[in-house]
């Protein structure tokens, strides 16, 4: 959670709400949008010149840490 509150918001067109970028990496992010429920974890591709995202996946909240490792093993 200490990273979710120290990562800066995830900016791009078309995107709302709170989405926090925890990694960027070879033009795939990987995101944490608070809920009350816990952290849903999001991995985009970058677009048009990184202005915009395509092909989201979402994970959690429900599944706890094994969200997150599953977001993770996206964006390497």
């Amino acid at each position: 959670m200490r990273q979710m509150e120290t990562a800066p918001q995830l900016t791009a067109s078309g995107l709302t709400g709170d989405y926090r970028l925890l990694a960027d990496f070879n033009d795939v992010v990987l995101a944490g949008h608070p809920t009350r429920y816990g952290v849903q974890f999001a991995t985009w591709e970058r677009v048009r010149e990184r202005t915009g995202l395509n092909a989201g996946n979402f994970y959690g909240p429900p599944g706890g840490v094994d969200s997150y490792t599953a977001a993770k093993l996206c964006v390497r």
